[in-house]
């Protein structure tokens, strides 16, 4: 009779093997996310209230402001951040002297309306729904990042993503030391608690 093979007993993985792979990953994927976020990659795009008339053109814009020209010829305004909520609606203005944006460098329009389209969010405009938009670059130190839209449909919508100067600074002693610091930490207590169940 020929000899049963016995079965070779499945080679357990070792608690160095395992910490290194545990602490590997949490380093690339935390990092990952650390990098997203800093882009704004999370920040969802959010709609301005209904004007009174619909809108036709992005007259200027800054970080915090906006200016457009209704179907009707009238002007608006909208403050997205004043500290009170008496401001969180359009204001007409009267010419293009109250239009007064403070830039400290070019808005960019037209070239991005590409980029802002996007089926990955449900909040991001959709490909043929913006007419027009503009982004601005906050002024320093702020490191701010803000995006409007002009949708067909004659309503407006806005990005806002901002970096603290330090922000960058802390996702890398986060991403790389602590989180796989605290990894490691449990999947020790893991394998203390498992090798003394199996003693």
């Amino acid at each position: 009779m020929d000899k049963e093979i016995e079965p070779q007993p499945r080679r357990k993985l070792t608690y160095r093997v395992v910490l290194l792979i545990a602490v590997t990953a949490t380093c690339i994927l935390a990092n990952l996310f650390a990098i997203a976020a800093r882009h704004g990659y999370f920040r969802l795009w959010k709609s301005l209230p209904q004007l009174p008339s619909s809108a036709v053109y992005i007259l200027d814009a800054d970080e915090n402001n906006i200016w457009v020209q209704t179907v009707d010829g009238n002007l608006y305004t909208f403050q997205l951040y004043c500290g009170s909520q008496d401001c969180n609606q359009w204001s007409q203005i009267d010419d293009l002297v109250g239009v007064t944006p403070f830039q400290c460098a070019p808005i960019q329009r037209e070239s991005i309306c590409k980029s802002l389209e996007s089926g990955f969010l449900q909040s991001n405009p959709r490909t043929g729904e913006v007419k027009e938009c503009v982004a601005i670059n906050g002024c320093f130190p702020k490191a701010t990042e803000t995006r409007f839209a002009l949708m067909v449909d004659g309503t407006v919508k806005y990005w806002h993503h901002q970096n603290g100067l330090l922000v960058p600074y802390f996702d890398l002693a986060l991403s790389t030391l602590v989180l796989p610091y605290v990894v490691a930490i449990i999947v020790s207590v893991l394998y203390s608690k498992g090798r003394r169940n199996m003693g």
